[in-house]
This record gives C-alpha cells, sequence and structure tokens, in this order.
C-alpha cells in the first residue's frame, strides 16, 4: 500500500478547508519529515495557535485507517497543554502557507 499523502499545495487545492491533521502530513511530507511524530504534532498545533492561523474547531470526529489512524488515537491520548485533543480545520491562503511553511520541529 503506497502513500497517497499529498503535498501543501495539492492540498489547497483540493478543499476550501483542510484538516489541521492533513496539512501536517502534507508539511511532513514536503520536508521529508517522519508524519508518525505524536510530540512534533503536537508542538505544530501549539505552532498553528501561537501564530494565529486561521483555525476552525471541528466537531466531526477523524476518521482515517491504518497507521494514520493509529497515530491520531496516539494524539487523542496525549494531552496538549492539559486540553483534550480537539480537531481543527484551516483555511490554506498564501499567508497561511507562509506561516505554515516556517515551522521547524
Amino acid at each position: 500500500m503506497g502513500d497517497k499523502t499529498v503535498g501543501l499545495n495539492q492540498l489547497k487545492q483540493s478543499l476550501l478547508f483542510n484538516r489541521l491533521i492533513d496539512v501536517w502530513f502534507a508539511l511532513c511530507k514536503e520536508n521529508g519529515w517522519e508524519w508518525y511524530d505524536v510530540e512534533g504534532y503536537k508542538k505544530f498545533m501549539v505552532f498553528a495557535k501561537r501564530e494565529k492561523l486561521p483555525l476552525q474547531k471541528q466537531t466531526v470526529c477523524i476518521k482515517e485507517e491504518g497507521k494514520k489512524a493509529a497515530f491520531v488515537a496516539a494524539v487523542s491520548e496525549n494531552r496538549i497543554s492539559h486540553d483534550t485533543f480537539e480537531s481543527y480545520a484551516v483555511r490554506l491562503d498564501e499567508e497561511t502557507l507562509s506561516k505554515i511553511r516556517s515551522f521547524q520541529k
């Protein structure tokens, strides 16, 4: 089974709003990082909030399969700043993409 993760530009073209976790997968693909990095994703979420990315809470559960499902479960079990794991969507305009690409693990 191949990796179906797309890059940030492809993600931007596919939907108006994208799940933050999909943005993480795309960012990792662009940078050659391993996406199955719970601590890295937690840092990315803190970064997204600190940089005031236009995040919108999602009320639906994330459905993934295989290794990505295990990653979502691992992230949701690890609390971030004493908050439960929350799912966010973000609109990928050029300014937001620029901020996202400035993230360093």
